[in-house]
């Protein structure tokens, strides 16, 4: 028949051998372990990442209100100089 499709289709793996029963369910508990920890890293990565926008927008404004600071002092002094 042309055009026919069958959707039933059924996988079958051979028998696992003792030792393969023994180390597989190790090997998932240690990837499972290696993912959380995975995890926290990239927490981590991001709470720094935030931190350290925070610190540079505080340093820039810090930076930015010295440099209004010096501004209007010189311009108060030719002010007051000008009075004189």
């Amino acid at each position: 028949m042309q055009g026919s499709y069958c959707s039933v289709f059924q996988w079958v793996d051979p028998p696992m051998c003792r030792r393969a029963k023994k180390i597989i369910p190790g090997l998932l508990t240690k990837l499972g372990e290696k993912d959380r920890q995975l995890n926290e890293l990239r927490l981590k990565v991001c709470a720094n990442t935030s931190n350290e926008r925070r610190l540079m927008t505080y340093r820039l404004l810090g930076v930015a209100f010295a440099v209004t600071t010096v501004v209007l002092g010189i311009l108060y002094g030719k002010a007051m100089m000008s009075c004189m």
